[in-house]
């Protein structure tokens, strides 16, 4: 991984210069374009200790590496993560009410990881576990893909998701994965307890190990030919079903 990232557009920006200062280093901004969204946006960014430089669009493309910068570009460090034990411990601390946590087992593509880490900031998920191995990392085209979620989200890295997934299991989170040939529906589980949604591989799925820790695996109902979605999709179906079960028990209680 490098030790600085480029963020483009003004959500992923702003977010990051609200939520961590600290972290970000450098602005670049379109020369006439966006002066007014700078007069906006102009004590934000001096609070971050940043001065902007602005720069025309194609001197901006080839800052960014491509076009999808929506006129700004922020450099800024990666995000801070938080360890394993830490994380556990500030459950126990806080008595956190039926934690939702995402764990993405050796997902390879950027834009689904950060998709992912976009779809479970949405929903508030307590945090995103992924592996340092095999899997992914925080680099530019993940904070694009996830949209401002780096900084709202807990980020904890492990070495093993396996042995991680035992953590969880200790104090009682209900591991539940999902796969095409799972063993229920996912609107036959309860996603209302302490839970932990694990998605796999964009080719393999989760692996047969991961699988065999799991509570309970769940399969998405299909209605058409093609018989499985996207990672992120299905992650988005899995982590909305179970904030919808938790919205509803919480309006009946």
């Amino acid at each position: 991984m490098t030790e600085d990232i480029l963020v483009g557009g003004w959500h992923s920006a702003l977010m990051a210069l609200e939520r961590n200062p600290h972290l970000c280093r450098e602005i670049w901004l379109l020369s006439k374009e966006n002066r007014s969204s700078f007069i906006e946006r102009e004590a934000v960014i001096a609070t971050a200790g940043l001065r902007p430089q602005f720069v025309d669009r194609k001197t901006l493309t080839k800052i960014y590496g491509g076009d999808g910068h929506h006129g700004v570009v922020l450099k800024r460090k990666l995000p801070n993560l938080t360890p394993l034990k830490e994380f556990l411990n500030n459950l126990g601390d806080k008595k956190r009410k039926n934690p939702l946590i995402l764990v993405l087992d050796r997902i390879q593509d950027p834009g689904n990881f950060g998709a992912c880490l976009r779809v479970a900031a949405c929903a508030g998920a307590d945090a995103v576990i992924y592996p340092n191995n095999n899997s992914a990392q925080i680099t530019s085209a993940v904070a694009q893909a996830a949209s401002g979620a780096l900084d709202v989200l807990k980020l904890v890295r492990v070495p093993n998701v396996a042995n991680a997934l035992r953590e969880l299991s200790k104090i009682g989170i209900w591991l539940i994965g999902s796969a095409e040939a799972g063993d229920r529906s996912l609107y036959d589980v309860d996603f209302s307890l302490s839970t932990a949604i694990i998605v796999g591989n964009e080719g393999s799925g989760i692996r047969e190990l991961t699988r065999n820790l799991c509570d309970i695996v769940v399969s998405l109902p299909s209605g058409g030919e093609l018989s499985s979605l996207n990672v992120s999709n299905a992650a988005t179906v899995l982590i909305y079903e179970a904030l919808r079960q938790r919205i509803s028990s919480s309006e009946m209680s």
